[in-house]
Formats: C-alpha cells, sequence, structure tokens
C-alpha cells in the first residue's frame, strides 16, 4: 500500500468515526419506557351512611407522574412511562358525562388515587388503584334520593306525577335487584299513555355555579327521560326535559349525570323536583320496563 494511499484511508477513517460520533450525539439512545398496566379504578366506602353505594363505572385513568400529566386513558391500559426508580404516582378517575361517550371528565366527587410506585424500564407492571369519595369538611354533600332498601316497602325517593298511569314499586326479587334489598320498577303496559315519576321532595340546589351531579344505576328496555321541575320564587316556573336513556339490552348500567348547568337555567330557583317519563307514542300500545336503583344527589357546597 503507497503512503499516499495509507494517508487517504486514515483520513478517511477518522472522518467515518468523527461521523458516527456526531451521529450518535444527534440521535442518543432513547430511554426504554416502563409500562403501567391499568384494568380498572374501583370506589371503596369510608362511610356507607354518609356516601350510600359505591357502585360504579370509572372509564379513564388521568395519569400524573410527579406532578406531570401523562395523558387520559381509556380503561383497560398499558401505559408507557418515561421514568425509572420510585416515583410520585396519581391517577384520577374519569368517566362519561351524562351518558354521552364524547363527553368524559374526571370525576370531582371522587378522590384521586397516590402511591410511590417503582418504575422499572422493560416491565410490564400492573397497578390496582382504589378510590373514595370526598370528604373535605362540608365541601361535599352527597344525597340518597333513594335506594330502595329500606325495610319498609311503603317508603320512597319517588312518587307518580300527576296524570301518570303507573307508579314506580319496590321489588325485592334477588334476581332483578340490582344491590342490596331492593330496587325500583316501572312497568309499562300497552294502555298506558303518559309514565313518569318524580322525586317526592323538593330539592334545593346551590345557585353560584358549584357542581351537581345525579348518579344512578339502571336497566331499561324502553326509553326514558330525566328531567326537572324548577319551582320559581318570581314568574312562571319551568320544565325541563334534560336526556334521554336508551335500551340498555338487559343489563345494568351507571350513569353520571352533569346537572350544574340544568340547575342554572332557573329565572329565580326555590327549589328543584326530579322526574323520569318514559317516551311513549300518543296511542300507548307499547310493553316494557324501566329499572333503577341508587339514586344520589352530589353537591359540591
Amino acid at each position: 500500500m503507497s503512503r499516499r494511499f495509507s494517508a487517504f484511508f486514515a483520513s478517511v477513517t477518522l472522518a467515518c468515526l468523527l461521523l458516527a460520533q456526531a451521529c450518535n450525539i444527534i440521535n442518543p439512545d432513547e430511554q426504554e419506557p416502563a409500562y403501567l398496566r391499568i384494568d380498572s379504578i374501583n370506589v371503596v366506602s369510608t362511610d356507607f351512611e354518609a356516601h350510600g353505594s359505591v357502585s360504579s363505572n370509572i372509564t379513564d385513568a388521568w395519569v400524573f407522574v410527579n406532578d406531570t400529566m401523562l395523558g387520559i386513558f381509556e380503561l383497560p391500559a398499558t401505559i408507557p412511562v418515561l421514568a425509572q426508580g420510585e416515583q410520585d404516582l396519581l391517577i384520577g378517575p374519569g368517566i362519561i358525562v351524562s351518558t354521552l361517550s364524547e363527553l368524559r371528565d374526571n370525576y370531582l366527587f371522587y378522590d384521586a388515587f397516590r402511591t410511590t410506585f417503582d418504575f422499572k424500564p422493560g416491565e410490564i407492571q400492573e397497578i390496582e388503584p382504589f378510590v373514595t369519595y370526598r370528604e373535605e369538611a362540608n365541601q361535599y354533600v352527597y344525597l340518597t334520593v333513594d335506594d330502595f332498601d329500606d325495610v319498609d316497602i311503603t317508603f320512597n325517593g319517588f312518587t307518580k306525577s300527576n296524570g301518570s298511569d303507573t307508579n314506580i314499586v319496590v321489588t325485592r326479587d334477588p334476581n332483578e335487584v340490582f344491590e342490596g334489598r331492593g330496587s325500583g320498577v316501572i312497568d309499562i303496559t300497552p294502555d298506558m299513555n303518559f309514565v313518569q315519576i318524580q322525586t317526592s321532595a323538593a330539592y334545593t340546589l346551590p345557585q353560584q355555579g358549584n357542581i351537581v351531579y345525579m348518579e344512578l344505576d339502571y336497566k331499561t328496555d324502553t326509553e326514558f327521560t330525566l328531567g326537572v321541575f324548577i319551582n320559581n320564587i318570581s314568574g312562571q316556573d319551568q320544565t325541563i326535559d334534560y336526556v334521554t336513556f336508551r335500551d340498555t339490552g338487559g343489563e345494568w348500567k351507571k350513569a353520571y349525570m352533569a346537572l350544574t348547568s340544568l340547575i342554572s337555567n332557573g329565572f329565580s330557583p326555590e327549589d328543584y323536583i326530579f322526574y323520569f317519563r318514559a317516551r311513549l307514542p300518543a296511542d300507548g300500545g307499547v310493553t316494557g320496563q324501566i329499572m333503577i336503583d341508587n339514586v344520589k344527589l352530589m353537591i359540591e357546597s
């Protein structure tokens, strides 16, 4: 090999080495993530008398590591995390709002799950988070409208509206009850034209933009609507249909109904009465059944 060629080869080799180092600087090795697996988030009770049922349908996890939000993940989810070792982990419970799948939110009335978690790059690590209802002083109020579990089956948080062709009754049949001792049942027969029940009590609710939700479990083979009567101090009272529930295919479902904007629609509201009305044709001729359980009002006071 000639000296000229040897010098040229050495120069090329040096250039390649420098180029390789530059490429490593520009494109450093990517960090291997750890993977966090969350199948579900459960609700546990710290005070059943105060909170009532803990039935839930948490659909999303709002995940934070060291106060940095990684994202909102539909459950079940396997979440890549660029963190190593013990880190602060917070998981917020997310829900579908008012049965509308395109509207999702971090549910205010559940506290977040907090822990210190040891992240291991390259590994899929499962975690089983749980949450409780918030208990910050008197900031959150939970009112059970009716859970249909009272020993006296004549007691009811609901009554039939004027003109309704039927009322709600309590079933104790374990094959029909969602949970506890009973569930509410509205049976619809072909001779009925108007079916509507309403809360036995009128509720005074905050007007300053405080968050208000209604929770309920339901099963139905016919459409029904949740609405509100607003009793105004002055001016005409109001009746507002709010949202319609659809056939559940024989399954019980959980609904979180955001009522804040509905409550704010009153002209000069004194109190509110909520109702459920079956959506029937004017000439009747429909057979169906609506079942409800664990109806609660959740109020940010």
